[in-house]
């Protein structure tokens, strides 16, 4: 009797070591909407809290790694002909991992993102001035292939024109064009999409 009993604690202590193993044998499928490689163009109107009034930016993004993005911006200045180039390295996430989707807001097509930026200032004496820069913003998903781009915030460093650019808060907005992914992400991207308010993070 005894023996049996010993048995038993030792089956359920075994039993119970084991459970991370098998937690860590089946991990959560990732969120396709993080994962699926991707190529993203953006364009819009941006307004620079400074003398430059406001301009046009561009960006270019390229899905790398689950949640990260290599990306370049352009910012035209509309007043004074600047020209502000940055790479950046970019995280992203799903907004429904902070904030589910309920009956009011779908969180499941949204993206926030942050990223910081290195590059060059040029005006019209084609002198390139270094400016780096740093923002965060939030694409949310119309469809596959359509992301609106609500608001962009970048803080943003140069020195050109005795601060004409100086150091300014930029602020955009953008529509955005999503190509690329395999057949299978894109499968799994239009299942995402359809989820709406029904996705749990």
């Amino acid at each position: 009797m005894k023996s049996k009993i010993v048995s038993a604690v030792l089956i359920a202590m075994l039993g119970f070591l084991t459970m991370p193993l098998a937690r860590a044998q089946t991990p959560v499928p990732p969120d396709p909407l993080e994962n699926a490689w991707t190529v993203q163009i953006n364009g819009g109107y941006s307004f620079t809290s400074g003398k430059t009034n406001n301009g046009v930016q561009t960006s270019q993004a390229l899905r790398i790694a689950s949640h990260w993005n290599v990306r370049n911006d352009l910012f035209t200045i509309a007043t004074t002909p600047v020209l502000v180039d940055l790479i950046k390295p970019e995280y992203r996430f799903s907004l429904a991992h902070l904030v589910p989707s309920n009956s009011f807001i779908n969180t499941t097509n949204m993206l926030p993102f942050v990223n910081v930026g290195i590059g060059i200032e040029r005006g019209t004496d084609s002198v390139s001035h270094f400016a780096y820069g740093a923002g965060g913003g939030m694409d949310v998903y119309v469809n596959q292939l359509v992301t609106v781009r609500p608001l962009e915030v970048t803080w943003i460093r140069g020195s050109l024109f005795n601060g004409v650019v100086g150091n300014h808060l930029q602020f955009a907005a953008s529509v955005g064009f999503t190509f690329g992914g395999s057949a299978t992400a894109n499968a799994a991207f239009k299942r995402a999409l359809k989820l709406r308010g029904k996705r749990q993070p």
